[in-house]
């Protein structure tokens, strides 16, 4: 098929089309002004023949006329053409000075309002001086290199780091940036090198740092907070800046910590201690005050049985909580381990409701035990078990409203145990779905956070569950309540 060529106009810049739309007038009324004298001479012949006088009259009019219009026109151009030729002679000077071997670009920048090519030119410039600028970099790079021996193994293991290290020469220029550096401050190396330090490091507290580092020889240090990645969250990163060497012009040297994790792990101890004080405070209060109102009123029995029944409920969910801490504290030290022994699933069911029946009554929450005729005697470490079931009914109760259902559902057959726990509770999003068995972590939901905890419930139940050989999963929507599921193998016969 024939292809058709389509003729582009071309768009000149406005400043020359300017000058040429004044060349042009100049053109025209120069030849149209003379046609117009000499017409207005033969007009006046014609009209008065006999009137010479005044037919050369008017003829030295129009020629006078002509004249005025045509020096005005002229110096209008001139002006114009002066105008437009002013960037392009400074440019030429420029060009003059470095063919006589100038080479600092500030000298030979230009004024940016004498029009665009200024500004064109400058510009020109400053690519100049980053070309410059990494090609020094790359130079000093390479002399380091080859004046000492393994200087090129030190770099790649200092580009191997992963803490950031960054460099920055006497001028406050960055001669080195490893991958680290590039990731952290949300650049790459080959961009931050040849640029100023305070192109590359945009927190005003850092680079305060790091210039009383560069004026002085000591070791400066700070902490902020930054954002990085895609998703926009929030980093905390540790500068550390010192010199080189004790002269002024020694390089800078500036290291990059990630302490992110550290900051959580940090907010989530404090949040863990002050939540397993008011965790031990509560069971603590309780066991004083029914203790004090049996001593006080102890001879009526069944105000002595309320007392004593309260005391060792809130004994056993002392000994529940101590009992997590230590877990916990084994598991940082992967020292926890179970114990196997023969568990009788029916009375183990049979505590477990009697430990709740009274909460439920409190709360007027429903709580049911929905078990098969038959239970198998399970091979497990009755203790941790319980304390893992006892975590995820806790948990149910915690978060299920007034007027609400707990319900733990036991299926077992010869190979498996399945415990579900489930309520009708506020629920998980899904976001959270997959963090919640992480240590001391909490939903951040407002009604979550009115509610006490430890954030080590789940985390000890799902490595309970793991050192049974089983697994821990959940089911919820948020607002319509959540589903926990213990399986563990059976290896046992039935009883």
């Amino acid at each position: 098929m024939p292809t058709q060529e389509v003729e582009i106009p071309v768009r000149r810049p406005p400043h020359r089309r300017g000058v040429r739309w004044r060349f042009n007038l100049t053109v025209r009324v120069l030849v149209v002004c003379p046609l117009v004298a000499g017409g207005g001479f033969v007009w006046a012949l014609t009209r008065s023949p006999g009137s010479a006088p005044a037919a050369m009259q008017a003829l030295a009019g129009s020629i006078a006329g002509w004249a005025l219009a045509s020096a005005a026109l002229t110096l209008v151009v001139v002006v114009a053409v002066i105008r437009a030729a002013k960037p392009l002679l400074a440019i030429r000077g420029a060009m003059a000075a470095i063919a006589r071997g100038e080479t600092d670009t500030a000298a030979l920048r230009l004024d940016e309002r004498t029009g665009p090519e200024a500004e064109a030119w400058n510009k020109h410039l400053e690519e100049v001086d980053r070309a410059r600028e990494a090609a020094r970099a790359t130079v000093i790079a390479q002399t380091i290199a080859a004046s000492r021996p393994g200087a090129d193994a030190l770099e790649q293991a200092c580009a191997a780091l992963w803490l950031g290290c960054v460099v920055v020469d006497s001028r406050g220029r960055v001669v080195f940036c490893n991958g680290a550096a590039g990731r952290l401050l949300r650049t790459s190396p080959q961009h931050a090198i040849g640029s100023p330090i305070d192109q590359i490091i945009d927190d005003p507290e850092a680079l305060a740092m790091v210039r009383e580092a560069g004026a002085s020889s000591g070791r400066k240090r700070c902490k902020t907070k930054a954002r990085s990645g895609d998703d926009d969250a929030e980093t905390v990163l540790r500068f550390s800046a010192t010199r080189a060497g004790s002269d002024a012009g020694s390089p800078l040297i500036i290291l990059i910590e990630d302490l992110t994790q550290q900051h959580a792990a940090d907010v989530a101890r404090d949040t863990f201690v002050t939540q397993a004080t008011h965790e031990l405070r509560t069971p603590l209060t309780n066991i004083r005050l029914y203790a004090e109102r049996a001593i006080e009123q102890g001879e009526d029995p069944l105000i002595r049985g309320e007392c004593l029944n309260v005391i060792n409920q809130e004994a056993r969910r002392l000994e529940r909580i101590v009992t997590d801490m230590l877990s916990a504290s084994e598991i940082d030290a992967g020292s926890l381990q179970i114990e196997v022994a023969e568990v009788h699933l029916e009375a183990l069911m049979d505590e477990l409701k009697l430990d709740y029946d009274e909460l439920a009554r409190n709360k007027d929450i429903t709580f049911t035990l929905e078990l098969p005729p038959k239970l198998f005697v399970l091979h497990a470490d009755r203790d941790k078990l319980t304390m893992a079931l006892h975590n995820l009914v806790g948990n149910a109760f915690k978060y299920t409203p007034a007027g609400g259902f707990v319900t733990v559902s036991v299926r077992q057959d010869e190979s498996e145990l399945n415990v579900s726990v489930s309520d009708n509770g506020i629920g998980i999003r899904p976001e959270d779905q997959n963090r919640i068995f992480e240590k001391f972590y909490r939903v951040q939901d407002q009604r979550v956070s009115r509610i006490s905890g430890s954030g080590l419930g789940l985390s000890l139940a799902r490595e309970v569950i793991r050192l049974h050989g089983g697994q821990l999963t959940v089911q919820s929507e948020p607002d319509r309540g959540s589903t926990f599921t213990l399986s563990i193998p059976n290896r046992t016969k039935a009883a």
